[in-house]
């Protein structure tokens, strides 16, 4: 059986799984009647509030207090469908059909069009750190009811499901761009990031209208998960638009990775203020929370602080080979008629070594990072004119082919 057809059976089956759970759930037997639940529900909250002291901030974060009807709401729900053993495995059996199907038509229509491989050990590792991470953020914000981590729980998996869509997609265009060029624009997957970007802004203004309170800690999600999947059609642009072109490659690729370093800096920036209003209101008690939350905050800083760096040492990388190596003339490209030793591409511009040999810019400065040499012949070239940029070790630190958004929830298992 071809793909097709098996992901039509999918398809009718997370149908039919939906539609049992929709029914058991609509016309399975109810303790209370949804208005009439609701009423009492936020009747009784009314009264304790009136009754009781001043909320801290802390219990303000809380849905039963921020928005009584969607906590109600939540409650009679969470009551209906915990009711008997059938509701409970007509939602798991909803719930696994629905994100089998999902990931399934992701990778066959969208991501498996670009390159081979899933690149699924990223994905569990995104995922694994994701779950610890934001249990850590809900445990140390707030002493929550089964309402409120029902709440919590459905926000924080569509936020990490479009989180990992960013990341299986900025893999596939990692492996992509290290391809043979490939002319014109995969629509499915521009379509796809757009949808991911509108969708995370979607869910940003739905938490703004019934979690407002809880909009502080939230919407670093929503600007984390944008800032990324922008840069991945940033990135995806620049190698789609006239890729033959090495020329006008050449004039984009600095553009592209300061791009990169921007948004991984405010992606780091976002969740280092993120992970300090958590402490914040956790306080300063000395329990796992807290030293976990602190030991977080301390690694994205010292991230944040090496991003910088790299950042500062590209712009002198720029300069410096700016300075030192001059641009080849179009009759010096004739008159070698050469191609890039390092990516094999034909030159259209180009810069020159001491030793006459030419490279793409761009390759030139990957390269010359990790080694004082020629790529062609391999003569040795000072520092002094390579420049400061040049690193002390001839190969990349552990961390530089990371991005900042897998840095947030990387960080404390480094610390």
């Amino acid at each position: 059986m071809g793909m097709a057809p098996r992901l039509a059976v999918d398809a009718a089956y997370a149908a039919l799984s939906l539609a049992a759970l929709v029914l058991l759930f609509t016309h399975g037997p109810t303790r209370w009647p949804l208005d009439e639940f609701r009423r009492k529900c936020e009747a009784d909250i009314a009264q304790a509030h009136k009754a009781g002291d001043a909320l801290s901030y802390r219990d303000r974060l809380t849905a039963k207090h921020s928005s009584p009807a969607l906590w109600c709401s939540v409650s009679w729900s969470l009551g209906t469908l915990l009711s008997s053993k059938w509701h409970l495995l007509a939602l798991a059996n909803a719930l696994v059909a629905s994100v089998s199907l999902t990931r399934k038509v992701l990778v066959h229509y969208v991501l498996g069009r670009l390159v081979p491989g899933s690149g699924a050990h990223h994905s569990y590792d995104r995922i694994l750190n994701f779950v610890l991470f934001k249990v850590v953020s809900v445990r140390a914000t707030l002493d929550a009811d089964w309402e409120d981590l029902a709440i919590w729980t459905a926000a924080y998996c569509c936020f990490g499901t479009l989180y990992l869509v960013g990341g299986l997609a900025r893999d596939h265009l990692e492996g992509l761009r290290l391809t043979p060029a490939q002319p014109g624009v995969c629509w499915w997957f521009s379509g796809l990031m757009v949808l991911v970007l509108a969708v995370t802004a979607g869910m940003g203004a739905l938490c703004w209208a019934l979690l407002r309170p809880l909009f502080s800690i939230l919407c670093i999600e929503a600007l984390t998960i944008m800032f990324d999947v922008g840069q991945t059609l940033v990135k995806y642009a620049a190698y789609a638009w006239d890729s033959d072109s090495t020329e006008s490659w050449e004039a984009r690729s600095d553009a592209v990775l300061m791009c990169e370093f921007a948004t991984d800096i405010c992606i780091l920036l976002l969740t280092l203020a993120h992970y300090t209003h958590i402490l914040l209101i956790n306080g300063a008690t000395l329990n796992i929370v807290s030293v976990l939350v602190f030991f977080n905050i301390r690694s994205i800083a010292s991230k944040l602080y090496s991003k910088t760096r790299k950042l500062l040492a590209f712009r002198k990388a720029v300069e410096s080979m700016r300075r030192q190596f001059p641009d080849a003339t179009k009759a010096d490209i004739v008159r070698f008629n050469d191609r890039c030793s390092i990516c094999r591409e034909v030159l259209a511009t180009a810069k020159k070594l001491p030793c006459d040999h030419l490279f793409h810019r761009s390759c030139l400065r990957s390269w010359l990072v990790r080694h004082l040499s020629c790529p062609t012949c391999r003569i040795a070239l000072a520092t002094a004119d390579v420049g400061q940029w040049a690193g002390s070790s001839a190969s990349p630190t552990p961390d530089a082919m990371e991005h900042g958004s897998d840095l947030v929830f990387a960080a404390a298992s480094s610390a």
